[in-house]
């Protein structure tokens, strides 16, 4: 089941890539437009439920939350590429 949910991803990429060119910045769109999306829809659903300051709030630590965050390597990564350079 979970192969089904990850055939849309290629697609995506694959999209990016042919409008965008061969680079990091199609493959972070794949990423950043639905998080995006979310943020966009996230706010209007939630004002109409909690109110608009709990709205903003919830709208702000969303997009600052690191958990979503789709454009900071992770630790992980940096350290091994100081490990293969250093042989």
């Amino acid at each position: 089941m979970t192969g089904v949910l990850n055939v849309p991803l290629p697609l995506l990429q694959r999209l990016f890539l042919d409008l965008f060119g061969l680079g990091v910045v199609s493959f972070r769109l794949v990423a950043l437009v639905p998080g995006i999306l979310t943020l966009l829809l996230m706010y209007p659903l939630l004002r109409a439920f909690v109110g608009r300051d709990a709205a903003v709030l919830a709208s702000c630590l969303l997009a600052v939350n690191p958990s979503t965050s789709t454009t900071r390597a992770s630790p992980g990564a940096t350290r091994s590429r100081g490990k293969a350079r250093n042989g």
